[in-house]
């Protein structure tokens, strides 16, 4: 289920720093505590900003006990200080560059949400639309600023909806006309949509993969091709101009641009994460206490790397075996090195807060670490992302700055 992919939201900070291979350098800018709990942070690469999306409960100065006397609130808090609070009940639904979805209920219509569009301009953010969609809708915004929103809930949907950053339908497609479809996963590359669709089984739980691409800059369909593989549950997917595989069932399914399934791997479960390396040639996954890299052609593994060798992880004070979610995974400098993230938990006491810490990690392309950075038990907020040749892990009070040599 999609729910795996990230398992972990709160990690535990209070660092120790090796390096294999002196070639990666760190640098840190810090910012002022607030007492008000950060969920989410952000960074704008084009203003070289940091965004703190913060959630507060409040207050409603009433005294009448049939109303709720409290309501959640957030804001956005730069870098440089500067706050946007969004109205009651306004929660953020995505961010993405410099574009940002919220939602809000729709007082005319309760099976209704309003998401509301904004951009960001110096320290600003600016209201663009708004939409009133159904509150199950799934709303994807992606990196030029187009919005996708899919009708498909509890195993059915119907519709896809492209909508431009006005909130004006730019496509409407039925990708398996009247009888829909059970799920679906989704991928975004270069300036294209890959979609996996599983249809509808009458007689059985299972249903056929179809693929299909769209361009997002005009919302069209441009492929579609049908698979004879049926699958019941259908977790995610990754592709480009030759490919995509698929995981399911626990298996990993690669099918090419005619739909043909090339090959298929049973494969660990639940947590997985996967990036695509040396052009194309290969699919590096973290799949469990593990990183491999596969080969995109036959799905043999060319290489696998346990995180238990770790000489920084092996030395954390576990009580039992250390369990292990990513947090991010991507190639970084230029491709040529592979970086992750990781929380790692005690697997006999998942709910033992005080049990998380993160591992930040870099390979080179051939599986060798090359870069350990631990951090253990400091109540944050942890996350990565990465933003042209730099790498950036941070937390609601600090950025730490990754770059090579």
């Amino acid at each position: 289920m999609k729910i795996y992919r990230v398992i972990i939201l709160f990690i535990f900070l209070n660092g120790t720093l090796k390096s294999c291979a002196q070639e990666i350098v760190k640098s840190s800018e810090t910012f002022n505590s607030i007492s008000d709990p950060v969920i989410a942070v952000y960074y704008l690469p084009k203003d070289n900003e940091t965004v703190r999306l913060i959630s507060i409960e409040k207050d409603i100065p009433t005294s009448t006990k049939y109303i709720e006397n409290t309501y959640f609130a957030q804001y956005l808090l730069f870098s440089d200080g500067h706050k946007f609070s969004f109205q009651k009940d306004e929660v953020l639904k995505d961010f993405k560059n410099s574009f940002l979805i919220t939602r809000q209920k729709d007082k005319t219509n309760s099976l209704n949400t309003i998401l509301k569009y904004y951009y960001i301009e110096k320290h600003k953010l600016i209201y663009n639309a708004q939409l009133s969609v159904r509150i199950e809708s799934q709303i994807y915004l992606f990196n030029n600023g187009n919005v996708l929103i899919s009708d498909e809930y509890e195993f059915n949907g119907k519709t896809f909806q492209f909508y431009n950053p006005n909130f004006k339908l730019i496509s409407k497609n039925d990708p398996l006309g009247e009888d829909g479809f059970k799920s679906s996963a989704v991928y975004e590359y270069d300036n294209k949509l890959i979609v996996m669709i599983q249809s509808h089984d009458s007689d059985s739980l299972t249903g056929n993969l179809v693929l299909e691409v769209y361009d997002l800059n005009s919302g069209n369909k441009i492929h579609q091709e049908k698979c004879s593989t049926k699958i019941e549950d259908l977790t995610s997917c990754i592709g480009n101009s030759e490919y995509v595989i698929v995981f399911a069932d626990k298996k990993l399914i690669k099918i090419n641009e005619s739909g043909k399934v090339m090959w298929t791997k049973k494969i660990d479960w639940p947590n997985i994460e996967m990036i695509i390396i040396k052009q194309g040639s290969e699919v590096v996954a973290v799949v469990s206490d593990k990183i491999q890299s596969l080969s995109s052609k036959t799905g043999n593994i060319r290489w696998s790397k346990s995180f238990n060798e770790i000489n920084s992880i092996k030395n954390l004070n576990f009580s039992s075996r250390i369990g292990f979610a990513a947090l991010g995974l991507y190639t970084v400098f230029n491709d040529s090195r592979i970086g992750v993230l990781l929380a790692l938990y005690d697997r006999d006491k998942v709910n033992s807060l005080d049990k998380y810490s993160t591992s930040f990690l870099i390979y080179d392309l051939d599986g060798i670490n090359k870069y350990e950075f631990i951090n253990t038990k400091d109540n944050n907020t942890s996350k990565m992302n990465v933003i042209e040749n730099k790498i950036l892990i941070y937390n609601e009070n600090n950025i730490n700055i990754y770059e090579k040599k």
